[in-house]
């Protein structure tokens, strides 16, 4: 049936249709899962215990690498339980085959922290199929991901129009259109050319 209706949609070049960004749809599924979880926990008034989780770059001090996720996580008003930072070197890797995130997993699981802090969705994968199966397990295990930069900052949503769609042209003629781009690339032109003398 689903099958169905993306065929029939794909066909229609008449509507305009709206694709979402992933990266947005993934925040606002994170975004759920963190609210979910601080409501349980100040239902149960206790204050969630956070680990921050970094990929610093080789030449980032240690120190430096968490400051602004510890801003963050204090201005929650959440306790620091835990800190891992992961070399540049490792960014390449699935999060799973990296020991530090393997390490936040299992306090989650285990109960230890109830999320994790990070700068930006890019230090737990850059690759977002790889993203969403982490933030899947991380909800899976009880816990939750809180970004510094959220993963919207700078998204926008992708407009797909029709190709017979005519150029909005707000009550001036198409011939009037074609005429003002015309005299437009004239001048491109002409303010372009070498002028005399060699100058």
């Amino acid at each position: 049936m689903e099958a169905e209706r993306r065929s029939s949609e794909r066909w229609r070049t008449h509507q305009v249709r709206i694709t979402p960004d992933p990266i947005v749809r993934l925040g606002i599924s994170r975004r759920e899962v963190l609210d979910h979880r601080l409501m349980h926990l100040e239902a149960h008034g206790r204050t969630p215990r956070v680990c921050l989780y970094s990929l610093k770059s080789l030449r980032e001090r240690q120190a430096s690498t968490f400051t602004t996720s510890r801003y963050y996580a204090s201005g929650e008003g959440w306790r620091v339980s835990a800190e891992h930072c992961i070399e540049d070197r490792l960014q390449k890797t699935d999060p799973m085959h990296r020991p530090g995130w393997r390490w936040v997993l299992h306090l989650v699981h285990a109960g230890h922290i109830d999320g994790v802090v990070v700068a930006a969705h890019t230090d737990i994968s850059p690759h977002l199929d790889e993203y969403e199966l982490q933030l899947d397990l991380m909800a899976h295990y009880g816990g939750f991901v809180a970004l510094v930069t959220p993963e919207s900052a700078g998204a926008k949503r992708r407009v797909t129009q029709p190709a017979d769609t005519p150029e909005p042209t707000y009550g001036v003629t198409a011939s009037e259109v074609r005429s003002a781009r015309l005299n437009d690339a004239a001048r491109h032109n002409h303010s372009h050319r070498a002028l005399p003398g060699g100058a």
